[in-house]
């Protein structure tokens, strides 16, 4: 039986971001797009996700979905079969960022959660501002809310260094970054790879940080030869 393929999206993100690989790939692989609204830890999006499965896991996450992808590893690794890292950041929260991410919760609570989406949030995630690209981003927005949008910033200013599970990962690991990505540059992602053993790395052109979005086809010719990689489980 093949693994299941958990799709973990980014923050205010829904399963819309995978569609495109979604539908080339669901004939053959189990899939569960995992839900990071209700939680506002990582460890709880993490556990929420070991409880609504079970068996191995080949996991791929965007940005804040690699976050919760990590702490996956960190909680069950006999559990994870592949790693899937895009567009994501290891690091703890710098006090600049938690400063920002604690204004931003007050501006959301003040009403401005949609100015603060098209004026400041969508620009920086996309790198090819195209109408139906930003459509898309905007969708998802107002899909996943106020609510949920707040405990996402939460989880995020509470995170922890995941630097040190990154040397503990013994499984098949992607890792991809757009070359344009404003929100966690191909930097991380190179140190990651130089960590990780049995990572490979793909820095994918004219994209920013929705990389499933921005090149759907370069995203899911990568993943068919990750999930293809033998594994230890």
């Amino acid at each position: 039986m093949k693994d299941t393929l958990i799709f973990i999206p980014g923050t205010l993100c829904t399963d819309e971001l995978w569609c495109q690989q979604e539908r080339q790939l669901q004939e053959q692989y189990p899939i569960v797009h995992a839900d990071i609204k209700r939680d506002t830890s990582l460890i709880a999006m993490a556990h929420r996700i070991l409880e609504e499965t079970s068996g191995s896991l080949s996991v791929a996450g965007l940005s804040m979905g690699g976050m919760v992808a990590l702490e996956l590893v960190r909680l069950a690794p006999e559990r994870v079969a592949r790693l899937a890292l895009l567009g994501t950041n290891p690091y703890p929260p710098t006090p600049v960022q938690r400063d920002h991410f604690s204004r931003l919760e007050k501006r959301v609570k003040n009403g401005e959660f949609l100015s603060i989406l098209k004026k400041e949030l969508i620009p920086k995630m996309l790198y090819r501002y195209e109408k139906d690209l930003v459509n898309v981003t905007l969708r998802m927005a107002e899909e996943t809310g106020e609510i949920p949008y707040l405990h996402q910033l939460e989880a995020l200013q509470t995170r922890h260094d995941q630097l040190p599970i990154l040397k503990t990962i013994q499984c098949p690991t992607l890792i991809m970054t757009g070359e344009n990505d404003l929100v966690c540059p191909p930097s991380l992602h190179e140190e990651m790879h130089r960590i990780i053993s049995q990572s490979s790395y793909v820095k994918v052109r004219n994209c920013g940080h929705l990389i499933p979005m921005e090149q759907p086809q370069v995203v899911l010719d990568a993943l068919e030869v990750w999930l293809k990689e033998e594994t230890r489980l």
